[in-house]
């Protein structure tokens, strides 16, 4: 089992992929992939990794990670293997999504779980890469990779997750699938018993919109 991270120029659709790590935890290494280690085809090499993997863990891959690296992807094969790995990757994000109706961040759960923070976020991991920090972003990457496993192993191991929530105090997600479900298999157990968000202002995202764009790719 593997983990994927990328760290890009912001959140907008015309952002860039900076930085792809990707964290083993059987050999606790990570390798990460940017232009000046695997060249100006670096997007189309990090795909190439994921897809040489029998399972990668992503925190949020589904609707943000491979989404950028679909649109930073050199060709149009590329495009449909981000497109593949998004729908089959073990999201952890996703899978809280498809359970509860809401989102919540990496920070929040590696805190209350592991007792760990990040080393940096993602606006000051855009700063550090224009000043030409990058060797700091590439760690930080990293971390946030091993990170994802961390979580995704602990959930495997005990069926549950704690996080932080705004009000700062802990709350447990217990997860209906052990282990956590493919993009598919969650969005399908979530359109077939969605939880309830009316609560929520607005009745919170469209959570069973967020792998559209995969399978847009997909079937053109």
């Amino acid at each position: 089992m593997v983990s994927m991270d990328c760290e890009t120029s912001g959140l907008d659709s015309s952002a860039v992929v900076h930085v792809t790590s990707l964290y083993d935890g059987r050999a606790g290494t990570a390798v990460s992939f940017a232009e000046s280690t695997h060249g100006p085809e670096f997007v189309g090499a990090a795909l190439e990794a994921c897809a040489a993997q029998r399972d990668v863990v992503t925190f949020n891959g589904c609707a943000y990670d491979y989404k950028v690296l679909a649109r930073n992807a050199p060709d149009q094969a590329a495009r449909k293997t981000a497109a593949r790995l998004a729908l089959t990757t073990r999201d952890i994000l996703l899978n809280f999504a498809c359970d509860t109706g809401y989102f919540s961040s990496l920070a929040s759960f590696a805190s209350a779980t592991l007792g760990e923070s990040k080393t940096s976020d993602g606006a000051a991991a855009v700063d550090d890469w224009n000043a030409g920090r990058h060797a700091e972003v590439t760690a930080y990457c990293e971390h946030d990779a091993k990170l994802t496993l961390q979580l995704y192993t602990y959930a495997c191991k005990w069926g549950r997750l704690e996080r932080l929530t705004k009000a700062g105090r802990k709350a447990v997600w217990a997860c209906s699938h052990v282990p956590l479900h493919p993009t598919t298999d969650a969005l399908q157990a979530y359109t077939a018993s969605p939880p309830d968000t009316a609560w929520m202002q607005g009745g919170g995202p469209d959570v069973a919109a967020l792998a559209d764009w995969a399978v847009d790719i997909l079937t053109e």
